[in-house]
């Protein structure tokens, strides 16, 4: 999985994480941030994706389009100043299905507000030990700077 951060349309943060890694995180996730994650990114609209993106032309710039607007509330990509993309590839290659999407700081931050304790233990642990944080933005509180950027 490819993460991407921007912040004033510049890239902020990129990682990689590879499948066994993101098997050993999810691990630690408890059941309730699971159930919430799985209300938060509904299946009807999820379903939706999987036949927006099954239509579309691979001559088209398919991740421009699937990352234009946010997948949860779906506000406009330039609308915003701070935002996440993600994508799923094998190789070089993006995989597209439900990836690659883009979602707002806000939809990020309602997420992260309403998982468990265990998991934002779990995944704080699991970026520090990793990645780190991005570079902060005197502007943005601490706490919304240190969110963990993506529910993997």
């Amino acid at each position: 999985m490819v993460q991407k951060h921007y912040l004033n349309g510049e890239l902020n943060q990129e990682t990689v994480i590879c499948f066994e890694c993101r098997a050993k995180l999810r691990a630690h996730y408890s059941e309730e941030s699971q159930k919430i994650a799985k209300e938060f990114y509904a299946k009807e609209k999820m379903r939706n994706r999987v036949g927006f993106v099954a239509d579309l032309d691979s001559s088209q710039n398919r991740a421009h389009i699937l990352t234009k607007t946010c997948l949860i509330c779906d506000v406009e990509k330039r609308a915003i100043d701070e935002y996440l993309e993600y994508a799923y590839c094998e190789g070089e290659e993006i995989v597209f299905y439900v990836h690659p999407f883009m979602m707002c700081l806000e939809c990020a931050l309602k997420l992260n507000e309403n998982i468990s304790e265990k998991t934002r233990d779990a995944r704080q642990r699991f970026w520090e030990e990793h990645f780190g944080f991005p570079p902060t933005d005197s502007a943005k509180k601490d706490s919304e700077v240190k969110i963990e950027i993506l529910f993997i």
